[in-house]
C-alpha cells in the first residue's frame, strides 16, 4: 500500500509492494498475451472467409460472363433465323420463290 507520509519505508513492506506491483504486470502481460492470441486466431477466421468469399464471387462472375457469351450466341442465332425467314417471307411474296 502506498504511503502517505515521508517516513521510511519498512524492507519488506517495500519488498512486498514490488513483487505485488511485478505480480499485477505479469497478470496484465498474460491477458495482453491472451487478447494479442485471440486477435490473431480471429484475424486468421476472417482470412479465411474473405478468401472463401472471393473464390465464390469469382465462381459467380466467371458463370455470369458464361451465360452472356451464350446468350449473345443464342442472339446472333436468332438474328441469323430470322433475317432468313425475313428473306424467305419476302422471296414468296415477290414470287421469286414457286
Amino acid at each position: 500500500m502506498p504511503q502517505t507520509s515521508d517516513a521510511p519505508v519498512p524492507f519488506s513492506t517495500f519488498i512486498a509492494e514490488v513483487r505485488r506491483l511485478d505480480a499485477a504486470d505479469a497478470s496484465s502481460t498474460l491477458r495482453l498475451e491472451s487478447h494479442i492470441r485471440d486477435y490473431r486466431r480471429e484475424q486468421a477466421e476472417m482470412k479465411s472467409t474473405m478468401t472463401g468469399i472471393d473464390s465464390k464471387m469469382d465462381l459467380l462472375l466467371e458463370n455470369q460472363n458464361r451465360w452472356k457469351g451464350r446468350d449473345g450466341v443464342i442472339l446472333v442465332i436468332i438474328g441469323m433465323f430470322t433475317a432468313v425467314m425475313t428473306a424467305v417471307i419476302t422471296a414468296s411474296i415477290l414470287g421469286v420463290i414457286r
